[in-house]
C-alpha cells in the first residue's frame, strides 16, 4: 500500500514538471493511484465526494470576498490614490520612493490578502514611478515583487484562512498573529531599500505643496480606512473572519460607487468576472488537494512520514526546521494554497506530537511559503512582475537577493523568539 502512495507522489511531480496545472496533477495522480491500488469501484466513486468535501467550510467563504475587495479597489483607482499619498509622505526621503512602494504594498495587502493580486495590481505603476526618479528597473521590479509577499502574512490572509479552516484554529487568532511578523518584514524591506538607495545614490521625489498634500490625503482617506476597519473589527471581536471579508467587500463597493465615483457598471462586471475566475482557481486547488491528501492517508504515506521524521529527531526545533525547509522547497515549485491543503493533514500530527503550537506553526509556515513566492524556479510573484517589466525571471531573482537576506533574518528572529508571533494573539484571546 505504501508503495502505491510513493508512486502517487512521484507521478504528481512528473506531471508538474511537464507543465500540467497543479489541480489537475493532483486529481490525475490521486485517481490513478486509487485505480491501481484498489480492486473495487466503490472507492473510485468517492473521488467527487472528496473534492466537494474539501470545499464545504463556512470559513472558506471569506476568500472570494477578500479577493473581490482587492480587485474592486484596484478597478476603482483607489490603489493609485493611495500610492500618490504615500509618495507625498515619504518620497522626499532617501529611498523614499522605493519605501513608498513597500508601504503601499503593506496597505493594499491589508485589503486583498493575496501577493499575486498585490503584484499584479500595483506592479506597473510602482515600477514606472521608481524608474521615473532614477531607480534601476531591475531593482524597482525587485522592490515591487518582494514587498508584495507581505500580503499573505498580514490580515486578511488567504493562506491563513485555508490553514485555519483545515486545523480548526481560529482564523481571527491567526490574523492577529500575522500582524507583527508582517510589519517586521515590511520594516526589514524599508532598511534594504534605504541602504541600496544610499549606495546607488537614487534621487528623491519633489516635495508637494501643502494644497496638493492635503487634497491627496483627504482623497485617500476612505481607502486608508479599509485596513483600519478590517483590523479593528478583528481585534475588537466585532466581526469573524468571514464577516470581516463581507464588510470589506461592501465597503470597497461603497467607496468605489459613491465616494470616488470611479467605479461604473462596466468596471464592476469586470471585477466580478476576475473575482469569479480567481475564486474558482483557488477553490479547485483546495478541492483537488483535499482529494490528494486523502489518497496519501489511505495508502499510509501520512503515518510513514510521521514515523520517519520522528526517527530523525524528536527535538521540536529540529522538526520545525526540517518542516520549514520542506515548505521552502515546495514553495518554489507550487502555489501556497495547494501546498497547505496537501501537507497540513500530514504534518499536523507531527507538530502536535512535537509540542509545537499550531498557531505559531501556521504563521511560520505562511512566512516561509511567502519567501517561496519570489524564489525561482517558479516563484508565483516573479512571473507577473517579469511580464510587466520585461525582465527575465532569473535576473529579477538576482535583484531580490538583498531582500532574501532580510527575510531570512526576520525568519530567524521569529524562530528565536516565538513571543514575537504569540504575544498579540494571547493579548486578544
Amino acid at each position: 500500500m505504501l508503495e502505491i502512495g510513493i508512486f502517487v507522489i512521484v507521478l504528481l511531480f512528473i506531471l508538474l514538471i511537464i507543465g500540467v496545472p497543479v489541480a489537475f496533477s493532483m486529481i490525475l495522480s490521486g485517481t490513478l493511484g486509487l485505480v491501481i491500488g484498489t480492486s473495487g469501484l466503490e472507492i473510485i466513486s468517492t473521488i467527487p465526494q472528496r473534492i466537494y468535501s474539501g470545499l464545504v467550510s463556512f470559513q472558506l467563504l471569506a476568500i472570494p470576498f477578500f479577493i473581490m475587495t482587492g480587485i474592486v479597489m484596484n478597478k476603482s483607482g483607489i490603489t493609485d490614490i493611495l500610492f500618490k499619498f504615500v509618495e507625498y509622505i515619504i518620497g522626499r526621503f532617501r529611498g523614499g520612493m522605493g519605501n513608498a512602494c513597500v508601504l503601499t504594498s503593506v496597505v493594499f495587502g491589508g485589503m486583498s490578502g493575496s501577493a499575486v493580486a498585490d503584484a499584479s495590481g500595483l506592479g506597473l505603476i510602482q515600477t514606472r514611478v521608481m524608474e521615473r526618479v532614477g531607480y534601476d528597473r531591475g531593482f524597482a521590479a525587485a522592490v515591487t515583487a518582494s514587498s508584495s509577499i507581505v500580503a499573505p502574512i498580514i490580515p486578511p490572509s488567504i493562506p491563513l484562512i485555508i490553514y485555519g479552516s483545515m486545523t480548526g484554529i481560529s482564523i481571527t487568532q491567526l490574523f492577529i498573529g500575522g500582524i507583527v511578523p508582517g510589519l517586521l518584514i515590511g520594516i526589514s524591506m524599508f532598511i534594504v531599500v534605504y541602504i541600496t538607495a544610499r549606495v546607488r545614490n537614487y534621487r528623491t521625489s519633489t516635495l508637494p505643496n501643502l494644497q496638493q498634500f492635503f487634497r491627496t490625503g483627504m482623497k485617500s482617506l476612505p481607502g486608508l480606512l479599509t485596513p483600519v476597519i478590517l483590523i479593528g473589527g478583528i481585534l475588537s471581536g466585532v466581526f469573524t473572519a468571514t464577516e470581516t471579508a463581507i464588510v470589506a467587500a461592501a465597503y470597497s463597493l461603497f467607496i468605489g460607487f459613491v465616494v470616488y465615483r470611479t467605479l461604473n457598471l462596466k468596471k464592476f462586471l469586470e471585477a466580478m468576472n476576475e473575482t469569479f475566475l480567481f475564486t474558482v482557481k483557488v477553490m479547485f486547488i483546495v478541492g483537488a488537494a483535499d482529494l490528494f491528501g486523502w489518497v496519501l492517508t489511505y495508502f499510509g504515506v501520512t503515518n510513514a512520514f510521521t514515523d520517519l521524521l520522528l526517527n530523525v529527531t524528536d527535538s521540536a526545533i529540529g522538526i520545525l526546521l526540517i518542516l520549514c525547509l520542506m515548505y521552502l522547497i515546495l514553495g518554489t515549485f507550487m502555489e501556497s494554497i495547494a501546498i497547505l491543503v496537501l501537507t497540513v493533514p500530514i504534518v499536523m500530527p507531527i507538530v502536535q506530537q512535537a509540542g509545537i503550537d499550531p498557531l505559531f506553526f501556521g504563521i511560520i509556515v505562511t512566512v516561509v511559503l511567502s519567501i517561496g513566492l519570489i524564489t525561482p524556479p517558479v516563484g508565483m510573484v516573479l512571473f507577473p512582475i517579469s511580464d510587466i517589466t520585461r525582465i527575465p525571471i532569473m535576473s529579477l531573482a538576482k535583484q531580490c537577493i538583498p531582500f532574501y537576506a532580510a527575510l531570512l533574518l526576520v525568519f530567524i528572529a521569529l524562530l528565536w523568539q516565538p513571543e514575537i508571533v504569540m504575544f498579540l494573539p494571547e493579548l486578544f484571546r
